[in-house]
């Protein structure tokens, strides 16, 4: 059988005495130094850390005594009652003899709650008792906090410190939980072990415990260190074993004596992304940052676990918390080299349809137009109905950028039918809720030479009214316009009315009522929205300039509060080209859309972020936006928003923030997240991915009278 050096193994203590702890059920032999030669089976796996501790001493006390084995219960609960964190902290403090101090240790790292760890550290560093520091450094392995990390590290250092504090702090660091802060300042914390594990005079059990830790951290820094010692006969086993975790290519076993039979190769790879993806579920968002860099650099082998992860029962996903989850694992998914073309290949190729599935729901997350095509590929050539499905809904996902690959599908011959229906559903979602396919299918529709594509638009609209729009006069368009109980009707004559009749007359006349000096008021503000997409997009509001023509502040606001129900921008929280800031995303958009045809560099944006198309110069609002920011005091923070002028003097000059109003594009609510005391408004900005340049002018927020900064997921 199998064995390994328990000395590399252990877990709790090597000392020059011999002590007999007592947990509650478990009777502990603390081994001296000389038990190195002592063995274990090769059950032991060092990864699997929820057995490892019990499961471990069982085995050391059964070599010893296998009478002692008995007394052993590695399934016991380590206490009967279950007092609270707050009196096991106090019993830590302030129990009088070690077994209630050592006891209190133990099951406060058994919680596995934070709160213990202020008082963990101080019993590590202070308590009288060597083996309750023990305890404390073992327990504080368990608890997930950056604030043990450092402390662990100096008992580490500590040549005064009794050796099993030593080996069990070392040992500490190792633990997943602490690995992972351990990983964050790996340049230093990695530098500090190596000093104390190349020191050969230095205790045997505290190097070979940081050999293991060095490679349950698994960072390549430890390399140097790790292939030096592999020449010491007492830690060339530990060594070798850590440089495998490390998958270490550079690993050569020395000849000088009769190789060991070769052990089966461990997986850490697997096992790692299996960690790695249950991390992401972490509340600590420092840490699932760390862990999803972590999965981008493991790369390809990473993407069908995650895949497999968004796969899982799509029902536990209800929440915003855990769509945002979905939507991280998408983003991990999508910053993987190469992942992209891979997973297109796989949604038409792979033998699993499961697989596939869960690949046309990532895209569906994901919401990046390089998948819009294999989408849609999918309703011709897939022949799972579960898949085809899943497609449908990520197609519905995406939104506005697969629109017009849709309706071209309706006019191609190489698609049959059957898939044609499904994207007339896939259509016929989108264009009433959230209305984004009206204005491209009513192009389709009104002004294509196409008929068979115009017949297929028609099943899709399903209504005799609309169907005969095409057929009636302009003042019989008015009638319904103005007349039909379905705004429906009314979107689709108003749009005609504008786009084939430029009758600017009229459709001004919808909104507004006129004094004599030609002076607009806003009479119908409830207008649906679908009917102020309409109008919008006929381009006949900025062609007119009706803002210019707006009688005063009151008149302006209310006709903001227009727009933005009719505004287009693309409201979907997508992910591409690897940027985090949404609100960017958004405020670029609102600013496209309300001014596109004053913007200088409009055309570096024909595609932007994952897909949104740029309204042709003509179609936009024809009200003076521009991009705004505001940043915290340490300027490391910011939020991107919107602002529109409805002051009366010059906007280059006019700092009073109650002549502007700051709009969440996010939301169309007047109360976006001001970080700072101040705003940063850009009046002629030069667009880029990432945000705008520009010298903008700065404005105090103290004020503010539209509405108290708040925030918006």
């Amino acid at each position: 059988m199998n064995k390994l050096k328990i000395a590399a193994l252990f877990r709790i203590a090597i000392t020059s005495a011999l002590f007999i702890i007592v947990y509650p059920s478990i009777s502990l032999a603390v081994i001296p130094e000389w038990s190195a030669g002592l063995t274990i089976t090769e059950g032991y796996n060092p990864e699997n850390t929820d057995v490892y501790s019990f499961k471990f001493l069982a085995d050391i006390i059964e070599d010893i005594n296998p009478v002692k084995q008995q007394e052993v219960n590695v399934e016991a609960a380590p206490c009967l009652a279950s007092p609270s964190i707050a009196s096991l902290i106090k019993e830590l403090k302030e129990g009088r003899d070690t077994q209630t101090r050592g006891d209190a240790a133990y099951e406060l790292g058994e919680r596995g709650d934070s709160q213990a760890v202020g008082a963990l550290i101080t019993a590590l560093g202070n308590d009288e008792d060597n083996w309750v520091r023990a305890v404390a450094a073992e327990a504080l392995g368990n608890i997930k906090s950056n604030r043990a990390m450092y402390p662990l590290l100096r008992a580490v250092q500590d040549v005064e410190e009794d050796s099993m504090v030593r080996a069990v702090a070392a040992d500490a660091l190792g633990e997943e939980k602490i690995a992972w802060f351990v990983r964050l300042d790996a340049n230093y914390m990695i530098r500090e072990l190596t000093k104390v594990l190349l020191d050969r005079n230095d205790d045997y059990g505290v190097r070979s415990a940081i050999v293991v830790t060095l490679g349950k951290i698994r960072d390549a820094q430890a390399v140097d260190a790790l292939t030096e010692v592999l020449n010491e006969d007492v830690l060339r086993e530990e060594a070798e074993y850590a440089l495998k975790m490390i998958g270490n290519p550079r690993l050569v076993i020395p000849q000088s004596r009769p190789q060991p039979q070769p052990e089966p190769e461990p997986q850490p790879v697997n096992y790692r992304i299996t960690q790695l993806i249950e991390e992401l579920y972490d509340q600590d968002g420092h840490i699932v940052e760390t862990v999803a860099d972590e999965l981008v650099e493991i790369g390809a082998e990473a993407i069908e676990p995650l895949i497999q992860e968004l796969n899982i029962d799509r029902t536990i996903f209800a929440n915003y918390t855990n769509f945002a989850k979905r939507k991280q694992i998408a983003e991990i998914l999508l910053d993987i080299k190469g992942a992209m073309q891979l997973l297109i290949e796989a949604l038409k190729e792979d033998e699993n349809p499961s697989v596939r599935e869960g690949i046309a729901n990532v895209f569906g997350v994901i919401g990046d137009v390089r998948v819009i095509s294999a989408l849609i590929t999918t309703l011709e050539e897939e022949d799972d109905d579960a898949v085809k499905r899943v497609a449908i809904s990520s197609l519905e996902n995406i939104g506005a950028p697969a629109v017009k690959p849709l309706i071209e599908v309706l006019g191609d011959s190489n698609y049959g039918e059957a898939a044609k229906d499904k994207v007339k559903t896939v259509l016929a979602i989108m264009l009433y809720c959230p209305y984004v396919s009206f204005i491209p299918l009513a192009d389709v529709f009104l002004f294509s030479d196409n008929q068979r594509l115009k017949e297929q638009v028609a099943d899709i609209f399903f209504d005799e009214n609309i169907i005969d729009v095409r057929t009636k006069t302009l003042n019989e368009l008015k009638n319904v316009a103005q007349f039909s109980d379905y705004f429906f009707d009314r979107a689709i004559a108003l749009y005609y009315i504008g786009k084939n009749y430029q009758d600017e007359e009229f459709l001004r006349n919808y909104i507004f009522s006129e004094d004599a000096n030609g002076k607009l008021s806003v009479k119908n503000e409830s207008i649906s929205k679908l009917e102020m997409v309409a109008i919008l997009n006929t381009g006949i509001p900025a062609q007119a300039e009706w803002w210019d023509s707006l009688a005063g502040r009151d008149e302006k606001t209310k006709y903001i509060k227009l727009v933005l129900l009719g505004d287009s921008t693309d409201q979907r929280d997508y992910i591409a080209n690897d940027r985090r800031w949404l609100c960017v995303e958004y405020a670029i958009q609102l600013l496209m859309n309300a001014n596109n045809s004053k913007m200088s560099n409009r055309e570096a944006f024909e595609n932007y972020g994952s897909g949104y198309v740029v309204p042709a110069a003509e179609s936009v609002y024809g009200v003076p936006l521009y991009y705004t920011v505001s940043m915290d005091s340490k300027n490391e923070i910011g939020h991107a928003f919107n602002a529109i002028y409805i002051g009366e003097g010059d906007l280059k000059t006019d700092i009073d923030i109650n002549n502007w109003i700051l709009i969440e594009p996010q939301t169309d609510g007047f109360k976006p997240y001001t970080l700072g005391d101040n705003v940063k408004i850009y009046l002629n900005p030069t667009l880029h991915k990432d945000g705008v340049y520009g010298s903008p002018i700065i404005i105090e927020t103290d004020g503010y009278s539209y509405g108290a900064a708040m925030w918006y997921d």
